[in-house]
Parts: C-alpha cells; sequence; structure tokens
C-alpha cells in the first residue's frame, strides 16, 4: 500500500469514530496521522517502527497499524468499525459539505442510511427539523448528490492506477507465474475509469476463489470458471477474465478499447477476409488462426503499425498507422524536469541545492 492509501485507511478510521461519539482526542490522533503519512515524503510502508514513531503524531499503536496495513493491506480495527455500520456510510461521508457529524446525526435522528435515502429526506424537506439544518442546507446536499451522480461510476486515473496497482500485487503474490494485465480505460490512460478490467494470462480457475478473497472485497457480482466480478471499496467494479497464452495479445487488445477503435479493427479485418475477436485473428473460410499471441501481430496482419494504447479512440489512429505516421508519445524518459517547484525556503520539503543536484541527474 502506498502513502495515500494508508492516509486514506486512517482518515475513514477518525470519520467513523466521530460518526460512533468517540472520544475526541483518538479521533484526532488518526486524523492528525493520515495528514504526516499523506505529506511524509518516504514510503510509510517500508519503514521499521523506530522510523514510523520518529514521525510526527505516529506512536505504538499507530505505527502498529501502519505496519499491519503494510503487511496485510487491512487493518482489524478498521474492518471493526465498518461492521458497526451499514457499508453505505462512507459514501455519506464522501458528498460535499456532509461530514461526520451531520452523517451521525442523520443516522441516529432520521435512520438515513444511504444517499439514495439522503436524497429523498432532502426533497421531502424532512432535513430541516433537525438543529443545524435548514433549506440552504437541503439544497447545497441535493447539489452535492447531483454532482455526485453525474461522475457515478468514474474515477481519476490516478486513483484508479493506485487501486488496480494494489490488485493486481496482491494476485501476483497469489499467483507469481500468472501474466496479470489490467486493460480497458486505464490502460489506454483515460482522464476517468469506470470498472477496474484484469486479464490473468495462464491462470487456473482456482484463481478466482484467491480473487474473490482479496481483503478490499465489499460484494461479489459473479463467480464464475473463466470470468469473476466484485464490488471494490471505494466504489470500483473489478472484474477478472482468464485468458490462455495463445490469445494472450488479442484478449489484450480486444479489452483495451476503445469500443470505436475495435469496430473499425472489425470491419477492416472483415474487408480482408478476416474474422477478430478476444480469442485471435482467424480466416473467415476455414477458421485458419492467422494471428493472436501478440497485440503487434494482429495489427500488422491488418496491414498497420502497431498503435499505442492512448491513441485508440478512433480519432484517425488507424489511418495514420496505416500510412506510418502514428505520432510518437512522451514517455518519462523524455521528462527533464519541472517547470515548478518549490524549496524550504517556501513550502517545498527538500532544499535549493538537493532540488538542483536531482535536476542536473536528469539531464
Amino acid at each position: 500500500m502506498d502513502n495515500r492509501q494508508i492516509a486514506q485507511v486512517f482518515a475513514e478510521i477518525g470519520d467513523l469514530l466521530e460518526v460512533a461519539g468517540d472520544n475526541a482526542f483518538k479521533i484526532r490522533a488518526y486524523r492528525t496521522a493520515a495528514d504526516t503519512i499523506a505529506a511524509c515524503a518516504d514510503p510509510v510502508a517500508r519503514m521499521d517502527d523506530g522510523d514510523l514513531r520518529a514521525l510526527p503524531g505516529i506512536g505504538k499503536e499507530l505505527a502498529a497499524t501502519v505496519r499491519e496495513l503494510a503487511d496485510t493491506g487491512a487493518c482489524r480495527f478498521h474492518q471493526e468499525l465498518l461492521q458497526e455500520f451499514p457499508p453505505t456510510i462512507l459514501d455519506l461521508l464522501r458528498l460535499q459539505g456532509v461530514g461526520p457529524k451531520t452523517v451521525a446525526m442523520l443516522y441516529s435522528a432520521l435512520n438515513i442510511r444511504t444517499v439514495d435515502e439522503l436524497a429523498d429526506a432532502a426533497r421531502g424537506g424532512r432535513l430541516r427539523e433537525l438543529r443545524g439544518m435548514g433549506p440552504r442546507k437541503e439544497a447545497l446536499i441535493l447539489k452535492a448528490i447531483e454532482e455526485r451522480q453525474k461522475d457515478a461510476g468514474r474515477h481519476l486515473l490516478a486513483d484508479t492506477t493506485a487501486a488496480a496497482a494494489e490488485l493486481v500485487s496482491y494476485l501476483r503474490a497469489q499467483a507469481p507465474a500468472v501474466d496479470f494485465i489490467p486493460v480497458g480505460s486505464l490502460r489506454r490512460g483515460c482522464d476517468t475509469c469506470g470498472d477496474i478490467d484484469v486479464l490473468a494470462v495462464g491462470g487456473a480457475p482456482a484463481l478466482m476463489d484467491a480473487f474473490l478473497a482479496f481483503p478490499k472485497v465489499d460484494r461479489v457480482l459473479g463467480h464464475g470458471d473463466t470470468k469473476s466480478s466484485v464490488r471494490l471499496r471505494g466504489g470500483y467494479q473489478a472484474d477478472l477474465r482468464l485468458v490462455p497464452p495463445e490469445s494472450r495479445g488479442a484478449a489484450v487488445q480486444y479489452f483495451t478499447g476503445s469500443k470505436a477503435h475495435n469496430i473499425v479493427l472489425r470491419d477492416r479485418a472483415m474487408q480482408r477476409g478476416l474474422k477478430l475477436n478476444e480469442y485471435g485473428l482467424f480466416r473467415t473460410s476455414g477458421e485458419q488462426r492467422v494471428a493472436g499471441d501478440t497485440e503487434e501481430g494482429i495489427y500488422a496482419a491488418l496491414g498497420l503499425g502497431w498503435i499505442e494504447p492512448e491513441l485508440r479512440e478512433n480519432r484517425g489512429e488507424i489511418q495514420a498507422a496505416e500510412s506510418r505516421r502514428l505520432p510518437r508519445l512522451v514517455t518519462a524518459a523524455d521528462l527533464l524536469g519541472d517547470l515548478h517547484m518549490h524549496t524550504t525556503a517556501t513550502d517545498g520539503r527538500d532544499d535549493l541545492e538537493a532540488m538542483a543536484t536531482a535536476a542536473l541527474r536528469l539531464r
């Protein structure tokens, strides 16, 4: 787990403790720890007990919680708190302008447990019956719900990358010989992503049981021998599909998308007497296999240069690949520095000499 994920667990513990009406000092301790971990420049998961306790606001108990999260990916105390309330309570806490004290009041006074129940109560004018509530607060809550629903099911690329990396890391620990490949909008680098789709190349059906046992699973949506789906904490749906090695390239290409890109690619295959699906590229007559073990082989068999996933949106990339005019994308190796940096002279974490030395290493 990275610092952001560990800090999120600490922040959720603080929020849940406040909803439960726990000790104010304990609540503040977890929130202070969350801020400290989020701001820490070094990965806290790699620190030993002494290094952790040297951080501001991290004592023996909280250091042990960090180690528990780093070692197991979960925290027993966090899980126990989640069991005291409906799991949808955290959805209420994520609404703009709805804090733990408000959630505690809504839950205790009106038994509001879900965003839908909160919306119904606000539209019905029942919230204004509560202390500190009124028509203006009701309107603000309805606006927050409306904004949340606009983005329902979508998550920022950075958040999805972190969630997928944690899931893939767990799966690799269960099956080191299997090649796990995140696909879909995440692989295309879209600004926001929907589901987390992961292919398990060479995986056995028993892998599905390990997938369902992932500590972040909230609910099992489907369980099969070759595909399973779960709902993860944080609102993600994650799908795992088993893929035979000979179909690796075809499956990666198909499930990476986009849908519009794949439609054009399949039409191109049909025009050449071929059939393209997630299992491979085949001749329409006789079902002879033409390609499928690599993405590059599929594009080459269709007379195209390989197209970077980030370009697969049906915005002219097929034509550019045919004429070998695809642009070269910027990579991390192209980055030589940062145009906007802060030193310890203001609110940065490194002094000028350290930053200048690091910049020289990037030349």
